[in-house]
C-alpha cells in the first residue's frame, strides 16, 4: 500500500484507477469509468471566504482538501469526497476484470473513493484484525485527512456514478446533529447525483478527556470513514481521518484556531511509519503530482512492489493499549464505570426458526454468566443485548472463546469482487455512536492506534460512555468484519433517559439483556415500552435436514440454480435474512398450507419464530430498529397501522409508516397514539411488521407479529406487566406471572408482601426467584425494581416461586416457603433473621452481577440457595445458617394459602389497599 509517500495514488499494488474530473453526463460507459467531478459552491475570494491549501498554506481554485477561512465565521478543513461504483479495474498480473460479473451490458466493477480504493483482500500478508491498521501495511491509498484536535471537518460528499447506495458513517466521532436527533445523524445512505455536508466538530470539544498516546508514544489518534456495507468495505471504500494533538511541520494551522502547544518532529514521524519523512515533494510548491518514489530500473508502468517501498517504522503489529500498560483509557474522567459487561465471544449454532433453518458457524456474543447455558442448549440464542442510561459509564471486558479450528471452509455469501481470504481467530467490539479513545477503546485496530481486537483465550477492556442518549448503539465484530458479520458477530446497546429503569416486559424485574423492556423514567415523563430489533441480511443460513431446501427456492430469475443456497443470485442478494436471529419463511408455512393470503395467519399456522412484541392499548411504546449486517439492500421497516415522525425532536417532521436504512444505522420508531396506532377504536389485534421488499427479503422471513390487548393479563402465552405509571389500574394479585401472599413476615406489625416470579431469567434461564417488601401493601407496588429483599435462583429450570406459603414462627413473623417445579419446598425465615439478613446481606456474584448490569433500587440481593433450607433441614433459626437470628424460632400454623401460578387468582385474602 502506498505509504511511502505522503500523496497516496490509484489502487496501486496490482490495479490501476482511471482519472476522475469532468462534467457529470449521461453515457453509462463515461460515467461507469469515473469521468464526473462535482464543484463545491463559495462566493469569490474577494467576496468571501478564502481557499488555501492544508498543507502549504498558499492559496488554491481547486482540489478535494482544502482550508476554508470565511470573513463571519470560524475556519475549518474541508475533504471532498466522491463516492462511485462499477470501476472497471483490472488484474495487475492477468489483465483480467477483478469482477467478472456484468450488469447493463457493462463489467460490475467495483468500488472507490476519489478513483482510489484499498481492499481488504490487498491486506491478506498479516492476521485478516489488521487490515485497517496503518502501524501494518501503511496507510491506504484513499484519501487520509488531517486536522488537529481543536478543528472543524466538513466533508463534502456526492456520489457520481453509478448504481450503487453506499452509506457514509465516521467511527468514534460524531457528526453535527444540526438540530435533529444524535440517532438520526449516525449515517447517510446516498444515492446518484445525491450530495451531503457533514460537519464534525472538533474532536477536543467532542471528547473532553485525557486520551491516551498511541503505540508510539505519540498523540495521534485514527478514525476510519467510510462506507458500512460488507462489500464496499471489502473492495476498499474507507479512509482515515487522522487527528494530531501534537503540532506537524507538515499541516498547517486554521486560522484564529491555532495548532497544540505541543510538537511532533519529524524523526518521531518516521519512527512511527509516517509517510511525510520519507518523502521528498516540495510542500510550498502548487499544483504538484502525486509522486511515488521508483528506483531507476523499476517498470513505471505499474507502482514498484509494496513491500520494497514500505517505510522501516511500517511492518509490525502494534500492541494492545494492555500490552503497552496505557490501559483502555477512561473517558468519564470524574468516576468509575456504572456498568460492567464481562461479554465472551464464542461459536454456536443458531437456529433461525422451528424449521430446521440455522448457521452451524454462529459467532455471537453474550454476558459470560449465560455461554454455557446458551451452548447447552437451555437459553435461547439471541443478538446481545445491553442496556445503559445516558452519562453511564460503561465498561467491557471481552474474552475471546473462538475454536483453535475455525471452518472456513463453506459457501459464505461471496463479495463482490472474489478473492480468497484468510480468517482472524481475532474478535472485537466495536460501537457506533458511543464516546471513547481510539487508541484504548475503539474494538478495530485502525490506523496508527493501538491493537483492540483479542486473541484467542485472552480478555482486553474497553471503556465506553453513553454520554448522550442516541437510542441504540449497534456493536460489531471489527476483528474479521468479513468472516463474522454474516455469522452474527453483531449486537446493541441501547441507552435510556438517565436515571431511568429498564424492566422486563412479562415481569417487572430489571431487565439485564432482553430486547424487549418497560422503560421507567425517572422524571416526568410517561413510562414506555420498548423493543429492540436488529435486522440482518446476507446472514449464512441452510436447513439441517437438507442444505440444498432454500429458504427462497431459486426461481426464473437465478443463472445457476444449482448454486448453494447461500450463493444464488447477486452477491448484493445472497445469504438470508434474520430478525434477532429468527425468520419465518414463506416457503415453510406453505408446507402446512399454500394458499397466499394465508401465509401470515397464526390461527392457520401458528405465531411466527420471529419476535412477537406486546403491549397494552394505548401504551406509548418505541421501536428501536437497527440494521446490523451486512448487504446493500438496506431495511424498509413497515408497522402495519402505527406511524412516527420522520425526525425525532423536530417539531414539523413528516408522519411516516415506512422508513429505512443500510448497515450500521439505527432508529427509534416513536410510536404515535402509542401501541393499537392512531387510527384504530378498539386497538386490540395483531399487527404485522415487516421489510417491505418481497424477493428473498420478506418471503425470507423477515416479519413477525406486535400484538396488542386492552388488559395485560389477556395475551395467549405469557402476558406483560402494566407500565409502573399505570400499574395502579391492576391489582397486584391479577398480574402475569406473578404469585402474591401477604402478610407479617418481618413480625413487627406492618402488611408486607412476598411475590414468586416462577419465570424469571437473571440468576439462570426460568431459573425463577421471590421478592420481599416490607411495610408494603399490594397497592402499592409499582414493579420489582424497589423490592426490599431480592433472592433470585440461580439454577435453570426450576421455576422457583411457582407457589408460595407464609407459615407462623414463634418468636413473631412468619416464614416463606417457596415451591419450584424440580425439587422440595425450601424455607426463608422470616421475622428477625429477615431483617438482619436486608440490613447486612451477605456478599454474592449475582449481587455483583445484577448491580453491575443494570439500575436497581434493591435494598439486598441474596442467591436463593444461600439464603433458603429444605423443609426436612434443621431450622437453625437465621435463614439456613445466613442471617442472624437466634436459632430457637419453630414454624407452626398455616396462615396463607398456596396460590395457583397458573390460576394467577390470590386466594390468601391479598390486601390491595395503599
Amino acid at each position: 500500500m502506498a505509504s511511502s509517500t505522503v500523496q497516496q495514488e490509484s489502487d496501486v499494488s496490482t490495479q490501476q484507477y482511471p482519472e476522475c474530473g469532468g462534467d457529470l453526463v449521461q453515457d453509462a460507459h463515461e460515467t461507469h469509468c469515473g469521468v464526473c467531478g462535482f464543484v463545491v459552491k463559495d462566493e469569490p475570494v474577494d467576496h468571501g471566504p478564502e481557499w488555501t491549501d492544508p498543507y502549504s498554506g498558499e492559496q488554491i481554485f481547486g482540489g478535494a482538501q482544502a482550508v476554508i477561512n470565511p470573513p463571519e465565521e470560524d475556519a475549518f478543513r474541508e475533504q471532498a469526497l466522491h463516492y462511485h461504483d462499477f470501476g472497471p479495474l483490472r488484474d495487475r498480473e492477468t489483465g483480467e476484470f477483478v469482477t467478472p460479473d456484468e450488469e447493463h451490458n457493462l463489467n460490475a466493477g467495483t468500488m472507490a473513493i476519489n478513483c482510489r480504493n484499498s481492499p481488504f483482500y490487498h491486506c491478506d500478508d498479516e492476521d485478516a484484525a489488521y487490515v485497517h491498521s496503518s502501524q501494518v501495511h501503511g496507510d491506504p491509498e484513499t484519501p487520509v485527512i488531517e486536522a488537529y484536535e481543536s478543528d472543524e471537518i466538513r466533508f463534502r460528499l456526492f456520489q457520481g456514478a453509478y448504481e450503487e447506495q453506499p452509506n457514509f458513517g465516521l467511527h468514534g466521532l460524531r457528526f453535527d446533529p444540526e438540530g435533529f436527533a444524535e440517532q438520526d445523524m449516525v449515517s447517510q445512505v446516498i444515492g446518484t447525483s445525491e450530495a451531503f455536508t457533514f460537519r464534525v466538530p472538533p474532536e477536543k470539544t467532542q471528547q473532553d478527556f485525557e486520551h491516551i498516546t498511541n503505540p508510539n508514544d505519540l498523540p495521534v489518534r485514527d478514525y476510519r470513514y467510510g462506507s458500512n456495507i460488507i462489500d464496499d468495505i471489502w473492495t476498499g471504500m474507507w479512509g482515515l481521518l487522522r487527528i494530531w494533538g501534537g503540532e506537524v511541520d507538515h499541516l498547517q494551522a486554521l486560522p484564529e484556531v491555532g495548532a497544540p502547544n505541543t510538537s511532533i518532529s519529524d524523526d518521531e514521524l518516521r519512527a512511527m511509519g509516517h509517510p511525510v519523512p520519507f518523502s521528498d515533494p516540495d510542500w510550498t510548491e502548487e499544483g504538484q503530482r502525486a509522486k511515488l518514489i521508483y528506483d531507476e530500473d523499476d517498470d513505471r508502468d505499474f507502482p514498484p512492489d509494496k513491500d520494497a517501498r514500505r517505510n522501516d517504522g511500517v511492518g509490525a503489529i502494534p500492541p494492545t493499549p494492555e500490552g503497552d500498560s496505557k490501559g483502555p483509557s477512561n473517558p468519564c474522567p470524574d468516576k468509575g464505570p456504572d456498568r460492567t459487561f464481562d461479554i465472551t465471544a464464542f461459536q454456536v449454532d443458531i437456529p433461525y426458526n422451528d424449521y430446521g433453518d440455522h448457521d452451524e458457524h454462529g459467532v455471537v456474543f453474550a454476558l459470560d454468566r449465560y455461554v454455557d447455558e446458551i451452548k447447552s442448549g437451555d437459553r435461547p440464542v439471541e443478538p446481545l443485548t445491553l442496556h445503559a442510561n445516558k452519562g453511564d459509564c460503561i465498561e467491557i471486558n471481552l474474552t475471546n472463546d473462538l475454536p483453535d479450528d475455525l471452518d472456513n471452509n463453506h459457501p459464505h455469501p461471496k463479495m463482490r469482487v472474489s478473492q480468497d481470504w484468510e480468517r482472524s481467530s481475532r474478535i472485537s467490539l466495536h460501537p457506533i455512536q458511543l464516546m471513547y479513545d481510539v487508541n484504548g477503546s475503539n474494538g478495530s485496530t485502525v490506523g496508527f492506534n493501538h491493537d483492540t481486537t483479542v486473541g484467542q483465550n485472552e480478555t482486553i477492556t474497553y471503556r465506553w460512555n453513553a454520554d448522550v442518549e442516541v437510542g441504540t448503539a449497534l456493536l460489531w465484530d471489527m476483528a474479521d468484519v468479513r468472516s463474522t458479520r454474516h455469522h452474527g458477530a453483531f449486537g446493541q446497546l441501547v441507552t435510556e433517559p438517565d436515571g431511568s429503569f429498564t424492566l422486563d416486559n412479562e415481569t417487572g424485574e430489571v431487565n439485564v439483556t432482553k430486547a424487549a423492556s418497560m422503560i421507567k423514567t425517572a422524571d416526568d415523563d410517561p413510562d414506555f415500552r420498548e423493543n429492540a430489533l436488529i435486522f440482518a441480511d446476507g446472514q449464512f443460513i441452510l436447513n439441517r435436514d437438507d442444505p440444498e431446501d432454500c429458504i427462497v427456492p431459486p426461481g426464473p430469475d437465478i443463472e445457476n440454480p444449482d448454486d448453494p443456497c447461500t450463493q444464488l443470485g447477486d452477491s448484493e442478494d445472497q445469504g438470508f435474512g434474520g430478525i434477532n436471529y429468527r425468520c419465518e419463511p414463506f416457503v415453510r408455512r406453505f408446507e402446512n398450507n399454500d394458499i397466499q393470503h394465508l401465509v401470515y395467519s397464526s390461527k392457520e399456522h401458528g405465531d411466527p419464530n420471529t419476535p412477537i412484541w406486546k403491549a397494552v392499548r394505548d401504551d406509548p411504546v418505541k421501536f428501536r430498529v437497527a440494521s446490523g449486517a451486512n448487504k446493500a439492500r438496506a431495511v424498509a421497516f413497515h408497522l402495519a397501522e402505527h406511524q412516527w415522525q420522520r425526525f425525532q425532536e423536530v417539531v414539523e417532521a413528516s408522519i411516516i409508516g415506512v422508513d429505512g436504512q443500510l448497515p450500521g444505522r439505527a432508529l427509534t420508531m416513536d410510536l404515535l397514539g402509542g401501541a393499537g396506532g392512531l387510527g384504530s377504536d378498539s386497538g386490540n389485534g395483531d399487527y404485522i411488521y415487516q421489510e417491505t421488499k418481497q424477493r428473498r427479503r420478506l418471503e425470507a422471513g423477515l416479519w413477525g407479529i406486535f400484538r396488542v390487548h386492552q388488559q395485560p393479563e389477556k395475551f395467549p402465552g405469557r402476558g406483560v406487566q402494566p407500565l409502573p405509571d399505570r400499574a395502579g389500574e391492576i391489582p397486584l394479585a391479577g398480574r402475569p406471572e406473578f404469585v402474591v401472599q401477604t402478610g407479617d413476615v418481618a413480625g413487627i406489625g406492618n402488611q408486607d408482601t412476598v411475590i414468586g416470579v416462577p419465570g424469571r431469567n437473571i440468576g439462570a434461564f426460568q431459573a425463577g426467584a421471590a421478592y420481599v417488601f416490607t411495610d408494603t401493601p399490594p397497592g402499592r407496588i409499582t414493579d420489582l425494581a424497589d423490592a426490599d429483599l431480592q433472592i433470585p435462583n440461580e439454577t435453570a429450570q426450576q421455576r422457583v416461586g411457582t407457589d408460595i406459603r407464609l407459615v407462623a414462627r414463634d418468636a413473631g413473623g412468619q416464614d416463606i416457603v417457596v415451591a419450584s417445579t424440580t425439587e422440595d419446598d425450601r424455607i426463608i425465615e422470616g421475622g428477625q433473621p429477615l431483617l438482619d439478613l436486608i440490613e447486612s446481606p451477605p456478599s454474592s456474584e449475582i449481587d455483583d452481577f445484577i448491580r453491575g448490569t443494570a439500575n436497581t433500587n434493591v435494598r439486598a440481593i441474596v442467591p436463593f440457595d444461600e439464603v433458603s433450607r429444605s423443609e426436612t433441614e434443621t431450622d437453625t433459626g437465621n435463614g439456613g445458617g445466613k442471617g442472624n437470628g437466634d436459632g430457637n424460632n419453630k414454624t407452626k400454623t398455616v396462615v396463607a394459602t398456596v396460590r395457583d401460578a397458573e390460576s394467577r387468582i390470590s386466594t390468601g385474602g391479598v390486601d390491595e389497599d395503599c
